[in-house]
């Protein structure tokens, strides 16, 4: 009788060890999509002050932005708030309105990406500023930029 017990206490230790280090993988990985958020945008901001001469990289950029605004938005699930995270626990403290932040940086990297494939680069700076504004609404609240 104890083995079946000990068997099971075994595997129930392997399970939780087990979605431990799927947390700090999922943890991991939000904060590399993350970090291609931050560079796609720092790259996007490069070629708007004419630090750089790439203006023919902007349709990718957007729409690889707005490609990892939906990756974002399922990203931050319950319990991958482990590891070593600039992600706040505002976030699991307050989905509803991290979801609204989630949802403002979707809308904007699509609006972006829309006003940069038309070609019409006349709405180009307002859709950007909107595109910094969903990102900075939701560092102020959520991230830890220390």
């Amino acid at each position: 009788m104890r083995g079946p017990v000990l068997l099971g206490l075994l595997l129930t230790g392997c399970l939780v060890q087990g979605q431990a280090q799927a947390d700090e993988h999922a943890a991991e990985y939000r904060e590399e999509i993350m970090e291609a958020v931050g560079g796609h945008m720092q790259a996007i901001v490069k070629i708007a002050k004419g630090e750089v001469a790439y203006n023919d990289h902007l349709v990718v950029l957007a729409r690889n932005m707005a490609g990892l605004a939906t990756i974002a938005q399922n990203i931050f699930p319950e319990g991958s708030a482990v590891g070593d995270t600039h992600a706040l626990p505002a976030i699991w403290l307050e989905p509803e309105a991290f979801a609204e932040r989630l949802q403002a940086f979707l809308d904007a990297a699509g609006h972006f990406d829309a006003v940069v494939a038309s070609g019409d680069m006349s709405g180009f700076g307002e859709a950007l500023q909107g595109l910094g504004q969903a990102c900075k609404s939701c560092h102020d609240k959520f991230k830890d930029d220390d």
